[in-house]
């Protein structure tokens, strides 16, 4: 693939490909293949929780609407997900 390539490249071509996949397999399994990295949907629902608001509310779909302006908007990249979640509820 293009990022493989590009990976080898940049290490001057002194692994191959078989030798990357081999090691991404063996952190994968070493993190029990827990990839997962929080993100705003993950935090919005308990904020609105803890506002006393449903999902399905006015207040919660336009927090998720908020939620999602921020992503297009690079200046709101620097702050945490936590933030912005609590920022639009």
């Amino acid at each position: 693939s293009l990022n493989m390539e590009r990976t080898m490249y940049k290490l001057n071509k002194g692994v191959t490909a078989q030798s990357i996949k081999v090691t991404e397999i063996k952190i994968c399994r070493a993190l029990n293949y827990d990839l997962y990295a929080p993100n705003i949907a993950s935090f919005l629902p308990r904020y609105l929780k803890a506002a006393g608001y449903g999902q399905l509310s006015r207040i919660g779909v336009f927090s998720a609407y908020l939620s999602e302006l921020s992503l297009i908007e690079i200046k709101t990249q620097e702050f945490l997900p936590s933030l912005i979640a609590a920022a639009a509820v």
